[in-house]
């Protein structure tokens, strides 16, 4: 009756996250999921793979990210439809807040100037700690935006939480010895 049970719950986590994920696709301008695909279980997340796309959704079926490899290639020789920083902000504000994600305070890597390369740039939200980069340990949003194309090639989200404030406190000069 338990294994019943929980092949019955992972079976309802499974469709909501395959609901979870066309929506998010469907946010994103991307592919829908299409027939034949696989399902990947790897402890809390659950990565779902057809042709040259993949989606993940978490423990309760909520998806977490996207990817479009067919938008990471490279294209020569055609002029990028998203020519700047500024360009590449607005779709990428645009596609999360339509997802239903946040992207404060964003970077853009490469940083300009830029001519037809890079075709893929990166933006990232992360969270900061008492003024202090996370770099992704305390959650957030990256996105890479195909910048010839003008489409998004990926989004991965970390749920973000705030970390303790740091109570260690050590002088100056036991911090440079430590450092030694």
């Amino acid at each position: 009756l338990a294994a019943a049970w929980a092949v019955a719950a992972q079976l309802g986590i499974d469709k909501a996250g395959d609901k979870s994920c066309s929506a998010l696709l469907s946010a994103l301008d991307m592919p829908p999921i299409k027939q034949p695909f696989t399902r990947e279980k790897r402890g809390e997340i659950t990565t779902l793979r057809w042709g040259e796309q993949m989606c993940t959704y978490d423990a309760k079926g909520r998806a977490r990210g996207a990817i479009d490899i067919a938008q990471l290639q490279p294209t020569k020789g055609v002029s990028p439809r998203l020519r700047d920083a500024k360009a590449v902000l607005m779709l990428a504000t645009a596609k999360s807040v339509k997802a239903g994600f946040s992207l404060r305070e964003p970077d853009v890597v490469p940083s300009m100037p830029w001519g037809n390369e890079p075709g893929v740039v990166q933006i990232s939200s992360m969270s900061k700690a008492y003024g202090h980069p996370t770099n992704g340990f305390a959650g957030g949003l990256r996105m890479q935006v195909n910048r010839i194309s003008g489409k998004v090639a990926s989004l991965a989200y970390t749920p973000e939480f705030t970390p303790d404030k740091p109570n260690v406190k050590i002088t100056k000069e036991r911090a440079l010895s430590l450092a030694e």
